[in-house]
């Protein structure tokens, strides 16, 4: 039994555990619990909410036919994907801006709340006890084990939704990207256009505060043609292209020395590997598994170097 399946239960549950104290901190209980399919109908729900929703019940309806065929290691893993990668990592750093001094505090409450409670009692036959603990102090003076079983909700369901989140997020994703292998700081407010069609732009308009806000930039703009601009560098999501200005970001000439001091690190590093495989008496000696990570490590290099090289093209223009 490996070591490292304690370390990533451990890691899932101070990540469940911390989600939900800070859930707990910042709901109204007496007015979160509400009837959901009467609140849905009703409000005006921004995407993120809409979207968590439809991931929620998206989840369950996997989660369901993985039980009922008796799949309990894909069922388990299920529900790890959608409360640490959408509901953790997404859907709550989204919302927090919300849930201070804003008209959609009360709204966003309630999505927590629902989604929380829900995802509580699929997760309870997994792990008993720390759903138990949380159960108490969400609805105290109840049990977790007598509650029912959530239904799958089919009309909150929104597949087209859950596609167009996918591209807010991965636009995110590419500009926190960046900003990692150009070694800049998190929290340093960058400025980024976006060129893209009409229908891509509608959903980015849509999310803007939340791409400023989660990708940490000072400006957002949207563009259906790209700018002639220098000291850029982009990258591309879907049919969406990125341009982040480095003007005040970075160093542009320290940056490319110091990008290919590291290409030709990683080129003669390369050079090396692939004269290993070569060698017949290196191949006839060592174990299957040391080859086969020398066949990894030399496509991950390999990758490594064009993304390098992509960077120092465009520094360049």
């Amino acid at each position: 039994l490996s070591e490292q399946k304690f370390e990533l239960g451990r890691n899932f549950a101070n990540k469940l555990w911390n989600a939900s104290r800070f859930s707990l901190m910042n709901l109204d209980l007496s007015s979160a619990d509400t009837d959901l399919c009467v609140f849905f109908k009703k409000s005006n729900l921004d995407m993120p909410e809409r979207w968590i929703l439809s991931r929620f019940y998206s989840m369950l309806n996997s989660l369901n036919k993985s039980i009922d065929n008796y799949r309990f290691n894909e069922a388990a893993n299920l529900l790890y994907e959608f409360i640490w990668h959408e509901f953790c990592d997404w859907y709550i750093e989204m919302a927090k801006p919300h849930l201070v001094n804003s008209e959609k505090n009360k709204d966003v409450q309630i999505i927590i709340y629902k989604v929380l409670e829900k995802t509580l009692r699929c997760l309870h036959p997994f792990m008993p006890f720390i759903t138990e603990e949380i159960w108490q102090k969400l609805k105290p003076g109840t049990s977790i084990m007598r509650q029912n079983w959530p239904h799958v909700q089919k009309e909150l369901i929104d597949k087209k939704l859950e596609k167009n989140m996918q591209l807010v997020i991965g636009v995110i994703t590419a500009i926190r990207t960046i900003k990692s292998e150009l070694h800049i700081a998190e929290g340093t407010r960058g400025k980024v256009i976006i060129v893209s069609d009409a229908k891509s732009a509608k959903i980015l308009k849509e999310t803007q505060g939340h791409i400023l806000s989660l990708a940490k930039l000072e400006n957002l703009g949207l563009s259906a043609k790209a700018p002639i601009t220098k000291g850029c560098i982009s990258s591309v999501v879907e049919n969406v292209q990125i341009i982040l200005q480095l003007e005040g970001l970075v160093d542009i000439n320290a940056e490319l020395q110091k990008i290919d001091k590291e290409i030709d690190k990683l080129s003669q590093n390369l050079s090396a590997k692939e004269a290993r495989l070569k060698n017949k008496e290196f191949l006839k000696k060592a174990p299957k598994d040391i080859i086969e990570k020398e066949k990894i490590s030399i496509e991950e290099t390999k990758e490594t170097l064009k993304k390098l090289k992509k960077i120092t093209n465009e520094l360049q223009k």
